[in-house]
């Protein structure tokens, strides 16, 4: 299996899901994310949106591109593409191509 972190142009490609047995339950504060041997994550309500549209159809394009809607553009890009790294590295979300 190819652990490779993707760079950020191929990263736009990929088709992100939620990895099998992950569970998120709201809070006040945004989510919190657990499952199986995963890290317990805190998820703020920034976070929350894009774990809201990673839904295994959706390229990463297109939730940078529903996000810059709702956000600054500027900003989008790189908080998206730490998010989708650490997510995938930490086994939270699986990263498929098209």
């Amino acid at each position: 299996m190819d652990n490779t972190v993707p760079d950020d142009t191929e990263m736009m490609r990929k088709i992100p899901a939620h990895a099998e047995g992950t569970m998120m339950r709201r809070e006040q504060f945004g989510a919190m994310l657990a499952g199986g041997n995963m890290a317990i994550l805190n998820f703020n309500h920034d976070a929350l949106a894009i774990w809201d549209l990673i839904d295994g159809i959706r390229s990463v394009a297109d939730i940078e591109t529903a996000l810059a809607k709702e956000y600054k553009a500027e900003d989008v890009h790189l908080y998206l593409m730490d998010f989708m790294r650490y997510c995938s590295t930490s086994g939270h979300i699986t990263l498929r191509n098209p």
